[in-house]
């Protein structure tokens, strides 16, 4: 179990699921005829990164945003607090 845990922290294992759902079908162990049939898919998506990095980025078609409201909101809070960070850090030099 340790070993689980560590080669986990590492990212050597991607999953760990948990049964949640029951298959019964002809042919598998423990099968029960008086019960229903029931066969589980599961789907199973490889490289996600690798196909997000293989895209194109977009190089047209920008437009700014026009969520002034939104902007107001943030202008006063954590936003605001980092605008003035950076600016301070800039005049440093």
């Amino acid at each position: 179990m340790h070993e689980f845990v560590q080669r986990w922290m590492r990212s050597g294992n991607s999953m760990a699921p948990q049964r949640l759902a029951k298959a019964n079908f002809p042919g598998m162990k423990g099968y029960n005829k008086h019960k229903a049939n029931k066969w589980l898919l599961y789907l199973d998506a490889n490289n996600l990164y690798g196909w997000a990095m293989s895209q194109y980025l977009p190089t047209g078609g920008f437009r700014p945003y026009q969520n002034n409201d939104l902007i107001d909101k943030l202008s006063g809070g954590k936003f605001a607090e980092t605008e003035k960070l950076v600016a301070i850090l800039e005049t440093k030099d």
